[in-house]
């Protein structure tokens, strides 16, 4: 249920801040991109996936939707990373596209608000 509930609490204050103005910044955009792409990744796997596991196919409509399960991993080998991690078997960890984008929006975030913060000061000591 709470995987259901937050992001449409977070859509809703993404909405709330873009019409007060708070990504105005092109890093802020991409930012924002990034954290839509995210959220609507892992809302469409839970949505979705949840009704055609097999495992739970007999369980209920909000049973289903409420533990819908998030499967866009990406799991890969690469070359000669066996050698450097010799107990990986030459697999990278596997990871989530949709999760990846939302870390990769705070990040962004958390430096556009330093640069934020800089620039305020910059402007409060010339003032």
């Amino acid at each position: 249920m709470v995987f259901l509930v937050v992001p449409v609490i977070a859509l809703t204050l993404i909405r709330i801040f873009w019409k007060k103005g708070a990504f105005n910044h092109p890093l802020s955009k991409i930012a924002v991109a990034l954290l839509l792409c995210g959220i609507f990744g892992n809302l469409t796997d839970r949505l979705v996936q949840g009704f055609m596991l097999e495992e739970i196919k007999s369980a209920g409509f909000w049973f289903r939707l409420c533990e819908g399960y998030v499967v866009d991993f990406l799991a890969f080998k690469l070359p000669l990373y066996d050698k450097i991690v010799p107990s990986s078997g030459g697999w990278w960890p596997a990871f989530n596209v949709a999760d990846s984008c939302i870390c990769v929006a705070a990040v962004l975030l958390f430096i556009g608000g330093l640069r934020d913060e800089a620039a305020n000061k910059k402007q409060a000591a010339v003032s």
